[in-house]
């Protein structure tokens, strides 16, 4: 997509990357008990897990300290 895209499109974009932000911004990403540690990586080109990687997410208020 060029310069040339239609304005209604860019401002979509950006307001979606601003409520993915946002979503971000109020929850952490937390490891439960069906997250595999160490991840275990595919063989190929591509990085990707063998298992579909499960992670939590919870309220920034209530995540547990990362110090």
């Amino acid at each position: 997509m060029g310069p040339r895209n239609c304005i209604g499109m860019r401002f979509a974009l950006q307001a979606i990357k601003l409520v993915i932000v946002e979503i971000l911004q109020s929850f952490s990403f937390v490891t439960c008990k069906e997250t595999e540690v160490p991840l275990e990586l595919l063989d190929k080109v591509a990085i990707a897990p063998k298992k579909p990687n499960k992670l939590k997410l919870v309220p920034r208020s209530e995540a547990p300290s990362q110090d």
